[in-house]
């Protein structure tokens, strides 16, 4: 299944329908911090503990992360920002273009658990959810 998701209001309404399904996800993985506090929030709303019965993941290690105590993908925005500018001003003047890979880091917060013996008794199998990251959107997949 992939739901495509760009903002965080696009997330929390992906998040809903899953959560909603008579085989729910017991993990989902978003591009963004942001759209993972909107899979937080959805969880909230229905009533789904996190991280007992749902872990959630977000991408990017935004400060807001941190406030939402959610375990994140960390990597060096401002670098990240630095490169692709870079990049892009080789490709227009014509030079020669390599990819590059940054560090990334786990931030392990409150937002996941392995899964616990009430999670594989009252929820459905593991779903890896990626809400959409970058101009080509993305999507939760499961």
């Amino acid at each position: 299944m992939l739901v495509l998701a760009n903002l965080d209001e696009d997330a929390r309404a992906a998040a809903a329908d899953l959560l909603a399904q008579t085989d729910p996800p017991t993990a989902i993985f978003a591009a963004s911090d942001h759209q993972a506090i909107g899979v937080l929030e959805a969880a909230g709303m229905a009533g789904v503990p996190v991280p007992e019965d749902l872990s959630v993941i977000g991408f990017d290690n935004v400060e807001a992360a941190g406030f939402a105590g959610l375990t994140t993908i960390a990597q060096p925005l401002q670098e990240s920002g630095a490169l692709g500018a870079e990049l892009l001003l080789r490709r227009m003047t014509g030079k020669p273009v390599q990819g590059r890979r940054m560090q990334l880091a786990l931030v392990e917060r409150g937002s996941t658990a392995p899964p616990g013996v009430a999670r594989v008794r009252g929820r459905g199998t593991t779903t890896t959810a990626h809400a959409g990251h970058g101009t080509n959107g993305g999507g939760l997949h499961r």
